[in-house]
Parts: structure tokens; sequence; C-alpha cells
């Protein structure tokens, strides 16, 4: 693996969603991107990076709206981590279900063209997920 990676500055936090994946959006030798839900909301989570000790993700709250605008291919990644619906992204720090630390950021404190693309991910080319209207 790498060497650590930077420390994310941001204010800590308990992680903003359970673990109940409802859909897998791209998936390369595990998870990548994929959306959860918990607590009634929504969230994108996505795979920024890796060390020794852990992968660390970025996720942002979303609306059902923005869920099916993304779905379509009229909102492509990088345009929902730029501008989180609620001005902020968390980044996790995980090794598989151990959370090691959990970082609120405000939005215009990072650089999402660091790990997410111009890229649709139309709905047909999900992996796995719940029927749609359970989104």
């Amino acid at each position: 693996m790498s060497d650590a990676m930077p420390r994310v500055e941001g204010v800590e936090c308990d992680l903003p969603f359970s673990k109940e994946c409802i859909a897998r959006i791209e998936y390369y030798d595990g998870e990548l991107t994929s959306l959860y839900r918990g607590n009634g909301e929504r969230f994108i989570v996505t795979w920024v990076d890796a060390d020794d000790r852990s992968h660390r993700w970025c996720a942002v709250r979303v609306s059902r709206g923005r869920i099916l605008s993304f779905s379509r291919g009229e909102v492509h990644l990088a345009d929902v981590f730029r501008s989180p619906e609620d001005g902020c992204a968390f980044f996790i720090d995980a090794d598989g279900p151990n959370v090691h630390r959990c970082v609120r950021v405000e939005a215009d404190a990072f650089d999402a063209d660091d790990f997410a693309g111009e890229v649709p991910f139309p709905m047909a080319e999900w992996h796995e997920m719940l029927p749609e209207e359970m989104l």
C-alpha cells in the first residue's frame, strides 16, 4: 500500500448514516461508489484513497431527486461532490466495519476533482440495487 494518507481537517463526528447499502453504483475488485441510507437520509459514498491502515471514503447527502438525476446521467459524480445539497461532505477513514475517523468538511474546503470524475453512472450500469421505488 501507500504511505499514510494526509489528514483531512474538519469537525470530527459520528458516521452520519447506517451501513445499509441500497445500490452499488461502481464496483471493481470491491465497492467504489455506492448509495447508502439511514435515519431517513440517503448518501452517495465514493472511495477516495487508502494506506496500510484504512480506506478513505467521501459521503454526501443526496435527495431522491438528485439520485434520480444522477441515475439518468444528467448529473455526474463530480457534480454531486462539488455541490453537496447541504454544503458539506463527510470523509471517513475505515477498515471494513471499523470506522477510525469521520470528519464533516465544508464543500469549499476540499477539491472533489481529486477523487470524483465527470463520469455519468446511468442506472442501467449499476451493479446491485433495490427497486427504484425503494431509492
